[in-house]
């Protein structure tokens, strides 16, 4: 009876040690955290700026407006090799009003995988990056396409 109760209570000690990372990967899912750029900008030119600075990374911008002060934009697929991942990224801007008078840009880019290794054809996965040199790359274009303008 004692081997049932220390089994029960490492089993328990287990699942308790990794629910952490699964609860801060399901909050991140389900309210990602978005990365700013502030740039010292009105909200128009930053929104031309941030969507040059996609399709200079290659995105296709697949919905966008000023008024609604949102990008939506998606990259190439990358074919997965055999048992390797087909793998995308989107990319969601927002804009709104940053300290001082500045505008701050947005950025979420979410890691869209479709694993054919699992009989799972057609089924994808999200998630979104917190960290990623993806975020960098936006934030130089975006400040390149600013640098252009003047």
């Amino acid at each position: 009876m004692k081997q049932i109760s220390l089994l029960l209570a490492t089993l328990a000690l287990l699942l308790g040690a990794g629910c952490k990372s699964n609860i801060a990967n399901l909050r991140e899912h389900i309210n990602p955290t978005y990365h700013d750029v502030i740039v010292e900008t009105d909200e128009d030119t930053a929104f031309a700026a941030a969507r040059t600075a996609l399709v200079q990374m290659g995105y296709k911008i697949t919905s966008s407006g000023v008024a609604q002060k949102k990008i939506e934009a998606i990259s190439a697929i990358s074919s997965g090799d055999m048992g390797r991942a087909a793998r995308q990224v989107s990319a969601s801007v927002r804009f709104g009003v940053g300290p001082d008078n500045t505008t701050a840009i947005q950025i979420l880019f979410t890691e869209i995988l479709e694993d054919s290794g699992r009989n799972r054809d057609g089924m994808a996965t999200k998630q979104p990056l917190r960290e990623s040199g993806l975020y960098g790359v936006f934030e130089k274009y975006v400040n390149e396409a600013l640098t252009a303008k003047k």
